[in-house]
């Protein structure tokens, strides 16, 4: 799901050669940590090169 969110923000798919110049980019994924009601649980998630990118489905704080 958030790789699918990155790709909306991005404009073009996974593996995808971006046409146009200047465009970000991925740049591999950070560890994250969301806390819940019954504990912690680890998570990789997505980002950009300019890192501009922020989930809609995990918020900050």
């Amino acid at each position: 799901m958030l790789q699918d969110e990155l790709t909306w923000h991005l404009g073009y798919e996974r593996y995808q050669k971006c046409e146009q110049q200047g465009n970000d980019s991925r740049n591999g994924r950070s560890n994250k940590h969301i806390k819940g009601k019954f504990g912690s649980i680890a998570i990789q998630a997505p980002r950009d090169c300019k890192g501009e990118f922020a989930t809609l489905v995990i918020t900050k704080h």
